[in-house]
């Protein structure tokens, strides 16, 4: 199945789980859906846990929150910045800051290496 903007999708065995292929670079990543304890979101900073976007504590931590796991399979040619090249769990709120990183990364510009 091909998608816009350069990407052919896949549909994985996980509800709401995907592939994609970048076809220009190659880069390959998985998304999908988790419900996961929200201590291992991680601090603005990179520390888990504690903290909420806007560097305030949490108020109910330990609850569940929902995500999307970003986990890339192949790097291809994609020249991505460190905090793409591993796995990264995206809150829903922040899923289209992250898309745009993402984008902006393969397009030459977006956040430093």
């Amino acid at each position: 199945m091909s998608s816009l903007f350069g990407f052919t999708l896949a549909s994985l065995p996980q509800d709401g789980a995907f592939e994609y292929q970048h076809l220009a670079s190659g880069l390959r990543f998985t998304l999908s859906p988790e419900a996961i304890d929200d201590s291992e979101l991680a601090s603005p900073v990179g520390g888990a846990g504690g903290h909420v976007a806007d560097g305030e504590e949490r108020e109910h931590a330990g609850c569940s929150v929902d995500v999307l796991v970003y986990r890339p399979v192949a790097l291809g040619t994609a020249r991505l910045p460190e905090l793409l090249r591993d796995e990264v769990l995206v809150p829903h709120f922040s899923r289209n800051a992250f898309v745009n990183q993402l984008w902006a990364a393969l397009n030459g510009g977006g956040v430093g290496a």
